[in-house]
């Protein structure tokens, strides 16, 4: 009998802060170079949501690939953005994106370019952060009516001289 009551208590009892859908935290590009959007890498995320009070945070940066020291590096000028409140910790998981306009690469050239995406689960009244994660883009996620093309979902940009 207090075998049972201990496992109805457990099932009753709300899932603890630490708990999280892992499939939930991506980030992958939903847009790259297209005819409706020239020039521009989007990025689109998901962080998992935790049950909690907390409030759940993104930033977005772009990153080209730097062919001689291969390595992936910051972009100049506007290639990071402010800390994005995605909203509350509650729901199973919470959204959002940025896009970047790239300057166009040089005549016979390409940019090849992704996201980076930090997040961080902070506690609703200080402020205090409680997680953090960081994601580079890949492919196979789903983007819907933000990707252009609907749906798209891609790893790495190529960004071509118009």
């Amino acid at each position: 009998m207090f075998l049972v009551l201990v496992l109805l208590l457990a099932l009753a009892l709300p899932a603890p802060a630490s708990a999280s859908h892992a499939g939930d935290l991506w980030a992958t590009i939903n847009i790259c170079d297209t005819e409706a959007h020239p020039n521009v890498l989007g990025v689109r995320a998901s962080m998992p949501g935790n049950g909690t009070r907390q409030t759940m945070w993104m930033r977005f940066q772009a990153t080209y690939y730097d062919r001689a020291t291969e390595t992936f590096r910051r972009i100049p000028g506007d290639s990071r953005s402010r800390w994005i409140n995605a909203g509350g910790a509650r729901p199973r998981a919470r959204q959002a994106g940025r896009q970047f306009t790239i300057e166009p690469p040089l005549p016979g050239t390409t940019y090849t370019v992704r996201g980076t995406v930090k997040y961080q689960w902070r506690r609703r009244k200080t402020g205090e952060v409680v997680r953090r994660e960081r994601q580079v883009t890949l492919a196979g996620h789903p983007t819907g009516r933000f990707g252009d093309p609907f749906d798209y979902s891609s790893g790495l940009c190529e960004i071509r001289y118009p």
